[in-house]
């Protein structure tokens, strides 16, 4: 059965921005969506949070991950973990090194080395999606640092963060993450 599994970053919720929205759609689709309040969200550790994904998730070659900020940081440390591959990974607004304008203490869900080839293995498609406008330092240099070591499919816009209570963009709605699910590799 194919799932969806949308991660929420640092200070955010399963109700906030896009989540809600690409979820319905997903749903509409066939996915059974898991949309998980995340532990210690406003400042989330990977050694707390990847375990309470990997007991609690479902992750088979028809599983599509989503993550936002922080979000799309766990989804590499699972990645890592993985005992099997995922269909598709997308990263949005993603980061791996610290940095931006957060407080680097609250910034804790990366790691300092990923094993790339592993996270690579263990998704059958790669989307990279991140804003050369975007205010928390999640931007276009970070997206070609996970592109130059992932490879996958990179997209830059100049949409900020997709998604920042901070900086007042609600982004609702979401349709390329939709169609990025959508094709078929």
């Amino acid at each position: 059965m194919k799932n969806a599994i949308i991660l929420h970053g640092i200070s955010s919720k399963p109700t906030d921005f896009w989540f809600p929205y690409v979820g319905e759609q997903l749903r509409s689709r066939g996915y059974n969506v898991w949309t998980p309040n995340l532990p210690q969200p406003d400042a989330p550790d990977i050694d707390v949070v990847v375990p309470f994904l990997l007991q609690n998730g479902t992750f088979t070659s028809e599983t599509v991950v989503i993550g936002h900020s922080s979000g799309a940081s766990l989804i590499l440390a699972l990645l890592e973990k993985l005992s099997s591959s995922v269909d598709c990974a997308l990263l949005v607004a993603g980061f791996v090194e610290r940095g931006g304008t957060r407080p680097k203490e609250a910034v804790k869900p990366t790691v300092d080395s990923y094993a790339w080839d592993k996270i690579r293995g263990n998704a059958h498609r790669i989307f990279i999606i991140n804003s050369v406008n975007d205010p928390w330092g999640c931007d276009e240099t970070q997206g070609r640092i996970m592109f130059d070591r992932l490879g996958g499919t990179m997209i830059t816009n100049h949409d900020g963060h997709m998604g920042s209570q901070y900086y007042s963009q609600p982004y609702r709605e979401f349709p390329l993450l939709l169609s990025l699910v959508d094709t078929v590799a």
